[in-house]
């Protein structure tokens, strides 16, 4: 949260009429957007369980627990910017939002790995295949985002509205 507040403010935001006092500052489309990234993350998490669940309820659960923090990371990468793809704006144009991704990661990383916090967090080692898995999870939370985004900025080039 502390990485998105200091996010540069978007080139064309002066540009914009203002938004008129009544006006929420997340509308519907906003909203709907960050809810069916949330609904994808509980879902993805709870099959993630189910399915390793039978392997042991400690894998299940240190799979669910990862699968959360990453997913959160992407959702904060690809909703940055709600109007432009990250191609655009730049992937270092912010290297706070980056810093605190990659600070998240090795924090969740310590919590798998680290005896100590394996003991508190009740968490287990993951494999390399189970971090490939979080990771095909974690891909369409990108790719859906940022294609709509793309496709969005090439209709408002070409003058068609979407």
């Amino acid at each position: 949260a502390l990485a998105l507040s200091v996010e540069k403010a978007e080139k064309a935001i002066m540009s914009e009429p203002p938004r008129p006092a009544d006006q929420p500052l997340i509308n519907r489309r906003a909203m709907l957007i960050l809810g069916l990234g949330g609904l994808y993350t509980g879902i993805s998490t709870l099959a993630l369980f189910q399915f390793y669940l039978g392997q042991s309820h400690a894998l299940a659960s240190t799979m669910a627990f990862t699968n959360i923090v990453m997913t959160a990371q992407m959702l904060a990468l690809s909703f940055r910017n709600l109007s432009g793809p990250v191609s655009a704006i730049g992937w270092f144009s912010s290297p706070w939002i980056l810093v605190a991704i990659a600070t998240m990661a090795l924090l969740q990383a310590l919590a798998v790995y680290m005896p100590a916090l394996q003991g508190i967090l009740h968490t287990v080692p993951l494999s390399a295949k189970d971090w490939g898995i979080i990771l095909l999870i974690m891909l369409p939370l990108f790719i859906v985002p940022e294609t709509y985004k793309w496709l969005k900025a090439a209709h408002t080039r070409t003058g068609v509205s979407s």
